[in-house]
């Protein structure tokens, strides 16, 4: 389980926090919309009760980060009350929680598809992360069991017949008598039908919207069949819309984009934290580099969009090439040399992503680059920076992480390979340790696992990791 928020927006019904439980059996998704994250351990607690009451069974094991509202009392007590063992996934370790992670990810992108669609204000965020997860739960199948959410659950076929398109237009008809006015025949689009009342005296309201889709084979079954392919081609295609959008931003569309300024700010703290330049006058004479944003979406091994990446890179096609600046980078036969020999003698491979690497590299040469585009200092707007660290897009860069790299692997005894300097192994006793560089992608595995686990707490002490976890897609694999 998982929160995100607060929102930009606050929804219509007052709510600025989304909490996301995800069944890790049959990726049953349900979603609950909060005014405070403090509600956390009050609606967690309903959501239990509800769950073990419905189901006739009883909730074993959750797990949560280390969230400020998963970690505390209430929670606690009420898991240790009902038997409920709470587990959490380890600091900058959010793979270790990647299930409702990445359901968060595809719930907020979905929503905003479907906002943009029909222009609906973003005040209806919950309303269509709702409909993303209702829809989600009854179309998406499991990709290992091939059913979907819901008949895993319930042991039957959803019913998807009366999903119509989010934003469609609605009527309502209400019975009346001859002489009464006039039914309320045309809805406000995304109005929530709940806040329509019939008189008391009528007992039926009777909802039609009609976007339908020609063609449907007539048997009931092969009728569910092809309207959820439908639904489904709907739900993805607007998901691969928003997806390509984002991928063609530029620094103009992304500077009136919030979601997009999040994450440049975030990369600019990044140079802060890591202490990578210093804000300076230029130098009479001194040649200073340009700056410009890369937009990026980092996929997983199924193409799915893991999180949105802005980086602040260097134009170092402006620099003048020197022998320095050449670094070693691993051959993918020696990666796929790697992967054969740990399956051959029965090895765990596991994988690590060191975040913006090349900060970790110090630059002995005077650089000075440009102030970065749509960020400059207002009162100092002809300033440049003096970098201190390496910068993505210099020339030495890539030499300036893997000298970085080498110096503190070597200090803790590893050796490095004869022929392929990319490679650094450990021997302890009998147990082997091996470890392959590719740039800032790391994979290692070992005789004794409990090598491994530490070896990945020894990085993560060192550098800043975005991902630490077991082998399932490393460059294309």
């Amino acid at each position: 389980m998982d929160l995100f928020g607060p929102t930009t927006y606050t929804s219509i019904g007052g709510n600025n926090y989304g909490f996301v439980i995800v069944d890790d059996f049959s990726r049953y998704t349900c979603v609950y919309f909060l005014e405070d994250e403090t509600e956390v351990a009050h609606v967690f607690s309903k959501f239990a009760k509800r769950a073990q009451n419905e189901f006739n069974t009883s909730i074993v094991k959750i797990r949560s980060d280390n969230g400020r509202e998963f970690d505390n009392t209430n929670i606690e007590e009420y898991c240790d009350e009902v038997g409920i063992k709470h587990e959490f996934s380890a600091t900058y370790t959010p793979q270790q929680n990647g299930v409702v992670e990445r359901k968060n990810r595809t719930l907020i992108t979905l929503a905003r598809s479907m906002l943009d669609e029909y222009g609906t204000s973003k005040k209806f965020w919950a309303e269509a992360i709702n409909t993303a997860c209702y829809a989600s739960n009854r179309l998406y199948p499991h990709r290992l069991l091939d059913k979907t959410p819901y008949e895993l659950l319930n042991g039957r076929k959803p019913n998807i017949l009366y999903f119509r398109v989010f934003g469609c237009k609605c009527y309502i008809y209400k019975k009346r008598q001859r002489l009464d006015e006039e039914p309320l025949v045309d809805a406000m689009k995304n109005m929530p039908i709940g806040d329509i009342k019939p008189k008391e005296d009528e007992d039926e309201v009777q909802i039609v919207d009609q976007p339908s889709f020609s063609m449907a084979p007539q048997d009931g079954s092969e009728q569910d069949k092809f309207f959820q392919m439908k639904m489904f081609m709907y739900f993805k295609s607007k998901l691969m819309s928003k997806l390509k959008i984002i991928e063609s931003t530029t620094i103009d569309q992304a500077l009136s984009d919030l979601d997009w300024v999040n994450v440049m700010h975030e990369e600019l703290n990044n140079f802060t934290r890591n202490e990578v330049w210093t804000l300076e006058a230029k130098p009479k004479g001194a040649r200073v580099i340009g700056t410009k944003w890369v937009f990026r979406n980092k996929q997983d091994d199924e193409g799915n969009i893991v999180r949105n990446k802005a980086r602040l890179v260097a134009k170092g096609y402006s620099q003048v090439e020197g022998i320095d600046f050449v670094a070693p980078v691993a051959r993918l036969e020696a990666i796929r040399f790697l992967l054969a020999y740990a399956i051959h003698h029965d090895m765990k491979l596991y994988q690590m992503d060191v975040k913006s690497a090349f900060f970790n590299g110090y630059i002995n040469e005077l650089v000075y680059v440009e102030q970065p585009p749509g960020f400059e200092d207002p009162n100092n707007p002809n300033h440049v920076y003096r970098l201190s660290k390496a910068l993505y897009g210099l020339k030495q860069a890539p030499r300036a992480w893997y000298e970085r790299l080498w110096d503190f692997l070597i200090e803790k005894g590893f050796k490095i390979g004869r022929v392929d300097t990319t490679l650094f192994t450990k021997k302890t006793d009998d147990d082997l340790f091996v470890c392959q560089v590719y740039v800032d992608d790391i994979i290692f595995s070992s005789t004794n696992e409990e090598d491994c686990k530490e070896f990945g707490k020894m990085m993560a002490k060192e550098f800043e990791m975005s991902m630490i976890g077991e082998l399932t897609f490393f460059l294309g694999f």
